[in-house]
């Protein structure tokens, strides 16, 4: 059985591979790592990064053959997963950390490579854990503002959860699917363990009670005194409020029926969009928040309940407590789970925020003309901001219709 609470650092001598999973505090993980490259290369740890990044993503990306992240280009370089593998090399004797979720996706034959590159005598691979009914809303949002996914959550949930496998068989082809490859952490795991054995794996449970937990977790993995990592405030990844979500899904909605939203996605699906919504709309605490709806308690529970017990059967270390991946949140606690239902925001405010949002994208990535005057940008803002009003308007009619004529069906 697995050791609960292990807390057995790793050799000096080793490359641990943070391999994520995804949406289990790898962004704030990363940059408190990032931050701290000088303090843990004199306690001896070497923090390695792709070049121009805090992360080792780009890497990931490269040996899997793979564009960079909301790309739709061509692969990476695979230069940039050699020049990273030289480096670890450079260092036999001290403890080298890589850390990219981006691994979490590879395939087995990627995953040979990786190992075969690395070398499995110093590979000692770390896997950090989240409740699935904390991932579940987040992965959403993520595609919501990155995919611009136009399902609600409760059409998307019910979808996701009908089928759970994380290999889906396409006629004679096996596909990983969108969600389930990625969070399917009993199948992950095992994917590693049959390319390095259980004894070179390590599983991490952070306690989302106390945030300091995970940093803690991979101080004493990494030997580092303690207080070497501390949280960096890092929120590019931080879950939205449900306001939020509203916006987000009218500029996704924007972003489809506009011409120059289509520019904009076109030449950048991931435009830091939320970050853009951020600068216009400071995040407000007291906001309500995306939950699990009370109806998928029972397949959820069932879901993690069978990741944790084939986890705990595989004889891995973890640090933490396995069990607190069953976690669920209290049912007097659930948002309601459709967006806009709960905190709706103004129709007009609604319209000028994603007008704004979307003048602003395009000036980013230098669509928009950039030496326009005040004046000049203030008449295309309102020329915008009058097309949404008209397209809501548009919208608006035809779910009245849909309505009307469900009624009367």
């Amino acid at each position: 059985m697995s050791s609960e609470e292990h807390t057995k650092a790793l050799p000096t001598n080793s490359i641990m591979l943070h391999i994520g999973a995804h949406k289990t505090g790898t962004t704030s993980l990363q940059a408190a790592l990032f931050a701290a490259s000088k303090q843990l290369e004199e306690q001896g740890v070497i923090n390695l990064v792709a070049d121009g990044d805090e992360t080792a993503n780009h890497a990931a990306r490269a040996v899997q053959r793979l564009p960079s992240s909301g790309s739709a280009g061509a692969p990476v370089d695979y230069n940039v997963w050699t020049t990273l593998v030289r480096q670890a090399q450079a260092h036999p004797n001290q403890l080298v950390s890589i850390s990219a979720e981006a691994f979490a996706v590879s395939e087995s034959l990627v995953i040979k490579q990786i190992v075969k590159d690395l070398g499995l005598d110093r590979l000692q691979v770390v896997i950090t854990l989240r409740p699935l009914g904390k991932i579940l809303p987040s992965q959403w949002q993520q595609d919501l503002h990155g995919a611009w996914l136009s399902l609600e959550f409760d059409e998307w949930l019910k979808t996701t959860l009908k089928d759970v496998e994380p290999v889906k068989q396409i006629g004679p082809l096996q596909v990983p699917h969108q969600f389930w490859f990625r969070h399917r952490h009993d199948a992950l795991l095992q994917r590693w363990i049959d390319a390095v054995g259980r004894d070179s794996i390590t599983l991490v449970v952070a306690d989302d009670q106390r945030k300091s937990s995970l940093l803690e977790h991979f101080e004493k993995l990494l030997s580092l005194s303690a207080g070497t990592l501390t949280s960096t405030g890092i929120t590019r990844n931080q879950s939205m409020t449900l306001p939020e979500m509203q916006i987000m899904q009218r500029y996704g909605e924007l972003l489809e029926s506009s011409e120059l939203g289509k520019r904009i996605v076109a030449q950048s699906r991931y435009h830091k969009a939320l970050r853009i919504l951020r600068k216009m709309r400071p995040e407000n605490e007291n906001d309500a928040r995306l939950a699990v709806p009370a109806w998928s308690y029972e397949r959820v529970s069932e879901i993690q309940h069978e990741m944790v017990e084939r986890m705990q059967a595989s004889g891995v270390a973890v640090i933490g407590k396995l069990n607190q991946l069953n976690w669920l949140p209290e049912r007097s606690e659930v948002n309601k789970s459709r967006v806009g239902q709960v905190d709706q925001i103004d129709e007009a405010e609604l319209e000028r925020l994603t007008a704004k949002m979307l003048m602003s994208a395009a000036r980013r990535l230098g669509i928009a003309e950039t030496g326009s005057s005040d004046a000049s940008h203030k008449k295309k803002t309102a020329l915008v901001a009058l097309l949404v009003r008209a397209w809501a308007a548009a919208v608006r009619l035809a779910r009245l219709g849909v309505r009307f004529i469900r009624l009367r069906t």
